[in-house]
């Protein structure tokens, strides 16, 4: 197994996955009243991938894209 050091760490005794994908989230903040702020509850929770399911419509899918998807480290599909 490699060390920190060489530029590995050591997971030993850890669970490893690769980045999980939540398939049902509303992540429109501020828009949306039961919105969640995807990088409050993507990275911290393992999850790299969100499927926005339905917080914008055709009138505001540009306002999403723009203010939500696009500045997110996170990858956010709609």
């Amino acid at each position: 197994m490699m060390t920190a050091r060489q530029g590995g760490v050591t997971a030993r005794g850890k669970i490893v996955t690769p980045g999980l994908i939540n398939q049902h989230a509303h992540v429109y903040k501020w828009v949306y009243a039961i919105a969640v702020d995807p990088d409050a509850v993507g990275f911290p929770a393992g999850v790299t991938t969100i499927i926005d399911a339905g917080s914008a419509g055709s009138g505001t899918l540009q306002g999403l894209r723009k203010w939500v998807m696009e500045p997110s480290p996170i990858r956010i599909y709609a």
